[in-house]
């Protein structure tokens, strides 16, 4: 049996045109993954570039929070420590203020001391002045008079010189 070179020629030709034809659609299929590899590549490439931003927007968005957090933080210590200075510049001067008006308050003490002291001794005077002119004590030095003389009555409460 011998198969004609035309129908041999022909068969070949057919394998290869089916040959062709499966490589091409394995070439096109192959090419279609690689293309959605590529677009699935390319999106997770998207993505992760996107996840990178966001996280260094967020990197400096927080060390922004945190220099402004910082600066807060120092403008409060600062004012604080300017608060207590002023709050310690009026201790000291209400301090010294009520440490002079003590002072004041201790020399009016001693004078007024001194002025009651005078005018109990002014008063006392009048009061014994008083009481010898009328009688009811003795000049002092002098001898002291019966009482009918000095005007003094024996049993009155107030001028009696005796009992």
């Amino acid at each position: 049996m011998d198969i004609p070179l035309s129908v041999i020629l022909g068969v070949g030709s057919g394998l290869v045109t089916a040959i062709v034809f499966i490589f091409r659609l394995l070439t096109a299929a192959q090419d279609r993954r690689l293309e959605a590899a590529e677009k699935r590549n390319q999106t997770t490439m998207e993505h992760h570039e996107a996840f990178v931003r966001k996280a260094e927007d967020e990197r400096k968005a927080s060390a922004q929070d945190r220099e402004r957090y910082i600066a807060q933080l120092e403008k409060l210590v600062t004012n604080i420590a300017a608060e207590r200075n002023v709050l310690q510049e009026q201790m000291i001067r209400t301090v010294a203020s009520n440490t002079e008006a003590l002072n004041c308050n201790t020399r009016a003490r001693e004078g007024a001391t001194v002025e009651v002291e005078q005018l109990m001794k002014e008063v006392a005077g009048v009061v014994i002045i008083k009481l010898v002119d009328l009688g009811v004590l003795p000049i002092p030095g002098r001898v002291p008079l019966s009482p009918s003389i000095s005007g003094a009555e024996p049993n009155h409460p107030k001028t009696s010189l005796g009992k």
